[in-house]
């Protein structure tokens, strides 16, 4: 028993008080040990969140490339190009091209090497770009 058992022991207390302080303190250090095993459960938690954090970033930046922005990666081989040039070269619309385009540079696949003052873009491919053109075989 604890402390308050053996302060209670000089005072003349019935059996019945001295086994509810008895129960107290036992519930008492069941749930020390329950509170240490919860902290433990929610450090492993944490970890096990942080990885799949980790990996669900990793699978994001892993985006599934098309047919059309592989074939659009491979014209940039090289040369820079332009979005007429894409246009002409790949038979789609302006806005599909567009469409392509922007998900690429969302996806750092490509830049823009250049701009006239008049807005026409060139574009060239980015590192990712090289990646991916490798991964599937065409560099």
């Amino acid at each position: 028993m604890g402390w308050i058992a053996d302060l209670l022991k000089e005072i003349p207390l019935s059996a019945i008080l001295r086994e509810k302080i008895a129960t107290i303190e036992a519930d008492y250090a069941a749930v020390k040990t329950e509170n240490a095993i919860l902290k433990d459960d929610l450090r492993q938690a944490r970890r096990e969140t942080a990885s799949i954090k980790r990996r669900l970033g990793e699978l994001s930046r892993k985006e599934e490339i098309g047919e059309t922005e592989s074939r659009i990666l491979t014209l940039m081989t090289k040369q820079l190009v332009s979005h007429n040039e894409l246009t002409d070269d790949l038979k789609i619309s302006d806005e599909r091209l567009q469409f392509y385009l922007r998900r690429l540079l969302d996806g750092e696949y490509i830049r823009v090497a250049s701009e006239t003052t008049s807005g026409k873009r060139r574009y060239a491919l980015d590192q990712r770009g090289r990646e991916h053109l490798i991964a599937i075989g065409v560099i």
